[in-house]
């Protein structure tokens, strides 16, 4: 018996809890019995619920022509309260034009060549081709959404695409905007794509891209173009619902402002730097979501 199987295994464990992804990883290669432990679904679960809640994701693109980025900030970065500034370094070379959708959990959903969606998890260094959506080019897409979860030790993903939408309101009320969204979803427990459609509360209009999506309580969320409303899709169960957003985040239409979950509850940031000259930081508004199921 080595040093490290004479340690408790509650002592272990909270030792494990508190450590980065990347060393968790890394740690499964001590013992048989470490990658026993850190490879049961319930260690994930105690992992997710005791080590930190949140983790900022910054992605730097080589063309962007408004600022100056040095080499070194290129990329997609994390920062987190254990982990700082950990590069993603899995894009193969050959896949220059990779650009960040979205992300859920411990994985990233890219576009770009060859088949128009890639999945990876930068900690695993593991790669995933998503298979090509049938008789649908992405650049005709209202919307991607991406959510993930593991199930008894596997990671399991839906990618979401708008693909289009539809009225089907009173007479006179088309202009308002749309009800109904037609969907192609692509679950990696089966494999395939499938199309469905969805029924919405009320009309909205159309969605912002520059916000992108975030995924939370089971949900994927994207945020409308007059920011006046929040769309949660549950792929699960093909429902939605409209969470209404603050009136004062409508003043810029979505020009420096983020919408994400931080520590459990959705939050919108926005910098208000209107009217003001470039070296001026402008007014900060924060805003949370209290309470996700009365949407307040």
């Amino acid at each position: 018996m080595s040093t490290f199987d004479q340690i408790p295994e509650c002592l272990v464990l909270e030792i494990l809890y508190r450590l980065p992804p990347k060393s968790v990883y890394r740690f499964k290669s001590v013992s048989k019995r470490w990658k026993n432990l850190i490879t049961e679904p319930s260690f994930m679960k105690s992992y997710l619920a005791i080590s930190s809640s949140w983790t900022l994701i910054s992605y730097f693109d080589s063309d962007v022509a408004y600022r100056d980025i040095p080499d070194e900030y290129k990329g997609v970065h994390f920062v987190t309260p254990q982990l700082s500034n950990y590069p993603l370094d899995t894009i193969p070379r050959c896949q220059r034009k990779n650009y960040l959708i979205a992300s859920s959990g411990d994985l990233l959903l890219f576009s770009g060549p060859p088949s128009g969606w890639n999945v990876c998890n930068p900690f695993t260094k593991q790669w995933i081709e998503v298979p090509p959506q049938p008789r649908h080019r992405n650049s005709d897409s209202w919307g991607i959404g991406f959510i993930s979860r593991v199930q008894d030790g596997v990671a399991q993903y839906k990618v979401v695409i708008i693909t289009g939408t539809s009225y089907a309101g009173p007479p006179g009320y088309e202009s308002r905007g749309t009800d109904v969204f037609h969907l192609a979803t692509f679950c990696s427990e089966i494999g395939k794509w499938r199309n469905s459609k969805v029924s919405l509360p009320d009309y909205i209009r159309l969605l912002i891209p520059f916000l992108g999506c975030f995924s939370f309580n089971g949900a994927i969320h994207w945020i409308e173009d007059r920011l006046a409303t929040m769309i949660a899709y549950n792929p699960s169960t093909n429902e939605c619902r409209l969470i209404k957003m603050p009136i004062y985040f409508h003043r810029l239409s979505g020009i420096n402002m983020v919408v994400n979950v931080c520590q459990g509850r959705i939050r919108c940031f926005e910098v208000s730097t209107y009217g003001l000259p470039p070296q001026e930081l402008g007014s900060w508004s924060l805003w949370v979501l209290e309470d996700y199921d009365k949407g307040k």
